[in-house]
């Protein structure tokens, strides 16, 4: 209904920002789900595990250790279904609300996608570089961040395992989650806004300081493979690939520890060699799978509000305030999962471990 003094512009206008804040809000929500599903996960896996362990243990996980890596492995698979799953149906449903489609599937020629692909891997390089040096920046600020701990015992089942949970699921939800759902629904805010700010999400989301600009990278490489190809396939392969070559390498140099460094460097000459070879070749045959991208469709709604628009969404920013500050404070979870022990053991009259 038109207001009195408005002019058809004007509601154009508001009408188009309108439908872009809601949809920037729907990602901020499904991104707050997944961060704030953390909060019962835990608390639910402490409360249980105290009650398995007599209050020895403050994580199932530690709990399962004894039965063996495939036990420790299912249970973070399960933990990863859950987290990752819920915010995804989420995400489908409201592109589904709002007639966005978030799984791009147009064929590739294969001349095409080999190439990409070698390109993609030499990125992965690139990210490593990256994260290294803002690791080095960070350590200097005092801001280290745990090592993982490896599952791997060198068995042939336990590496399938491991392949499916760290290579095989997240290539697929992840991508379906970031590069399907996230990225469609922030397009209409311009191509290279979405891509931007799909792979800052992508890269807050994983909570480490080492992992957080490694991810925006191959964020941005499997975004671009999306929009420049439509198909998000790609995205998924590069994100195996890069994830299972790292499992892969963990599970080999098990036996001798000492061979890492240099094995690391054979494998990421290898992968940067592939990568200046598809890139070659691409601007060779194929200069248009290199074009920048570019977002050429009309709005009434000028390019740098809606860069505005989505990017001071209140949902979103509230995410990666939240994110970056549970970054920053992950040197003192430790303690606080001690103390929550503590206080667990106390409420339900639980030995202290």
């Amino acid at each position: 209904m038109n207001t009195p003094g408005s002019s058809p512009l004007t509601l154009l206008h508001d009408q188009e920002r309108a439908r872009l804040r809601r949809r920037a809000c729907y990602t901020g929500w499904v991104l707050l789900l997944f961060l704030l599903l953390q909060f019962p996960l835990a608390f639910f896996e402490m409360l249980l595990a105290q009650l398995l362990s007599d209050g020895k243990e403050i994580s199932l996980s530690a709990w399962l250790a004894p039965y063996g890596p495939a036990a420790v492995i299912l249970y973070g698979i399960a933990q990863y279904l859950i987290l990752l799953g819920v915010p995804l149906l989420v995400g489908l449903y409201f592109c589904r609300k709002i007639g966005a489609k978030p799984i791009a599937k147009q064929k590739v020629p294969a001349t095409n996608a080999i190439p990409l692909l070698m390109a993609g891997l030499g990125a992965c390089v690139f990210a490593n570089f990256v994260a290294n040096l803002v690791a080095e920046w960070a350590s200097t600020f005092g801001l280290e961040q745990p090592a993982m701990p490896s599952s791997q015992n060198g068995t042939l089942p336990i590496l399938l395992l491991s392949l499916l949970s760290t290579a095989v699921l997240p290539a697929i939800m992840e991508e379906l989650l970031f590069r399907g759902v996230i990225l469609q629904l922030l397009r209409p805010a311009g191509d290279l806004t979405a891509l931007i700010l799909s792979s800052v999400l992508f890269g807050v989301t994983h909570g480490t300081i080492t992992q957080i600009p490694f991810a925006i990278v191959i964020g941005l490489v499997c975004g671009y493979f999306v929009l420049k190809t439509g198909n998000i396939y790609l995205g998924m392969v590069l994100h195996f690939l890069n994830n299972a070559i790292v499992v892969v390498l963990e599970c080999l140099l098990l036996p001798d520890p000492n061979m890492n460094v240099a094995c690391n460097y054979v494998v990421f000459i290898g992968m940067a060699v592939l990568g200046l070879v598809g890139w070659l070749y691409l601007r060779q045959r194929a200069p248009h799978a290199l074009a920048p991208v570019y977002d050429g469709r009309p709005s009434w709604v000028s390019r740098a509000e809606r860069r505005c628009t989505v990017w001071f969404a209140p949902t979103i920013l509230i995410f990666i305030f939240l994110m970056l500050l549970l970054t920053v404070l992950t040197n003192q979870l430790a303690e606080w999962l001690s103390d929550l022990k503590n206080l667990l053991s106390m409420i339900g009259g639980l030995p202290l471990g």
